[in-house]
């Protein structure tokens, strides 16, 4: 019963994307008939994205974007979820820390990566670019969640003799997850967003966002339409793995 109704799920999401791409195939297939330059359709998009990888470059090219991302979204993540719990153990340290994150959510990605392009070597612009945007997101979500934790609960297993270890297993991780697991998704989103940004400014070598950067220069708007679903189908991987990880996590329950 449960692979029917999987296997339903599968098929209903097929069929809404099938409808976009076929509404996006007929809609740019009809304007572009009185434009000077195409507008590219699924067909020249997947058409551009098979030339491209013929090419060695374009994978080694996916390749580095996709570990500049997550190197910057990983320590994000291990900075974030640490000093959120600091936050939530002392209160002086949230005080403190206030404006600083109010400010890194204030300032666009495109300011910052200028900012930052006047004192860091390009090369590692990227990854701190995603650091930087996801931080807050974890920080304030671990910091949030960890408040959300009844007390009651976590005080009736002190007072049991409970593992600290067993406590966090069978009360706080539960309760912690459905936040967390929100707060690695949307940070998965602005890193990829924050990051091929970055790339696309400094114009960084082997990545994705130049390669944006080329074809848009070039005027290859099929390519800079194939390179940016390469993006999208490379966060939604990432975020089956994180859920995928979570979801085994969740299995202690």
């Amino acid at each position: 019963m449960i692979s029917i109704m999987q296997k339903n799920k599968v098929v209903k999401k097929l069929l809404i994307v099938a409808f976009w791409l076929l509404l996006w195939q007929i809609v740019f297939g009809i304007a572009n008939k009185g434009l000077l330059i195409d507008i590219p359709t699924p067909i020249m998009t997947a058409k551009a994205f098979i030339r491209l990888c013929k090419d060695a470059e374009f994978w080694l090219s996916a390749l580095y974007t996709l570990l500049r991302v997550i190197a910057g979204f990983l320590m994000s993540v291990a900075v974030g979820v640490v000093m959120g719990y600091a936050s939530y153990s002392f209160k002086v340290i949230s005080d403190f820390f206030s404006p600083i994150l109010r400010l890194f959510r204030a300032v666009p990605v495109a300011a910052f990566i200028i900012l930052v392009f006047l004192w860091v070597d390009s090369a590692f612009i990227p990854q701190l670019i995603a650091f930087l945007t996801v931080l807050p997101i974890i920080w304030e979500n671990t910091e949030k969640s960890l408040l959300g934790v009844d007390k009651n609960l976590t005080e009736m297993a002190r007072v049991m003799g409970m593992k600290r270890a067993d406590a966090f297993r069978y009360i706080i991780y539960p309760s912690i997850k459905p936040t967390l697991t929100a707060s690695l998704i949307t940070g998965l989103g602005f890193a990829f967003k924050s990051g091929v940004a970055a790339e696309v400014i400094c114009k960084s070598a082997k990545s994705l966002g130049e390669l944006l950067w080329v074809g848009k220069t070039s005027i290859a708007y099929d390519e800079v339409f194939a390179v940016t679903a390469v993006i999208i189908i490379l966060s939604i991987f990432l975020e089956w793995i994180i859920k995928t990880i979570l979801k085994a996590g969740g299995k202690c329950d």
